[in-house]
């Protein structure tokens, strides 16, 4: 079946006994001699040629932003089952501060194109009006088509907080999630319209659950083709180490042996 074909992965799920992450690759925003913990959670290679990416902490939850895509190569997140409550409206969009002007997305690259704005950090997971404002900034955005945003992509993101409420219910556990796009090497690369902006061809998506002693219990990864039929489904990426061959996102769990 042709990889750009392919809609659905739910590709593996294996026990861990720790959580062990190589230090971040991103170039540090933050000042001197300051390191976030975030950055000890993967390396993140930009699709440009020395593979850098640019590092932004955003309190609840990270991003490694890929100056060659002008897109998030990867978002990091905390999730807990007491974090969700109703919302009464959406904040606006807006560019990323942290990022220097000429890399800032504007919310204008967007109108008229087609394509939604995509959050990789979703608003629902977060537990007060100052970090659900904080995922609207374009940094943690990618293009996704509003078919795919609001119908596939959104129920994952429902599935993902059903799994950490039914596996932490009662426990002070909390899971760690991990998003990205993908971008499929066989194909073109395509851009909003009058935008550096790239368009993705897929996305991913990684649900670390982590125990009392900060240990890994579970892990699962999911690969999502944005213009597949939906009832298509890919079983070739089934580990941490085949995701980093398609997306340069390396998660580093040396205890998931059964799955490298």
């Amino acid at each position: 079946m042709p990889r750009h074909r392919l809609h659905t992965l739910i590709a593996v799920l294996v026990l861990a006994a720790a959580w062990i992450m190589s230090p971040g690759t991103g170039l540090e925003l933050a000042p001197p001699g300051h390191l976030s913990p975030w950055q000890e959670l993967a390396n993140v290679r930009s699709q440009r040629a020395d593979g850098k990416t640019l590092f932004l902490d955003c309190q609840d939850f990270a991003v490694w932003f890929d100056p060659a895509t002008r897109n998030p190569a990867l978002v990091a997140h905390k999730l807990r089952e007491h974090r969700w409550r109703n919302r009464s409206e959406r904040p606006h969009w807006h560019r990323e501060s942290q990022l220097p002007p000429e890399l800032q997305v504007h919310s204008e690259e967007y109108e008229s194109s087609g394509y939604d704005r995509g959050h990789l950090a979703p608003m629902a997971d977060m537990d007060a009006p100052e970090s659900e404002a904080a995922t609207f900034t374009l940094a943690n955005a990618i293009p996704q088509e509003p078919t795919f945003n609001r119908g596939a992509w959104s129920a994952l993101e429902r599935e993902v907080r059903d799994l950490v409420a039914a596996q932490t219910r009662g426990r002070s556990d909390q899971a760690l999630v991990f998003t990205g796009p993908v971008y499929d090497p066989d194909r073109p690369a395509r851009f909003l319209p009058d935008s550096r902006v790239r368009i993705p061809d897929g996305c991913f998506k990684v649900l670390a659950l982590q125990g009392n002693d900060e240990s890994v219990d579970a892990v699962r990864v999911w690969l999502y083709w944005a213009d597949a039929d939906e009832a298509e489904c890919d079983a070739s990426v089934r580990s941490l180490a085949e995701l980093r061959l398609v997306t340069g996102v390396e998660l580093d769990l040396p205890m998931l042996q059964a799955g490298k």
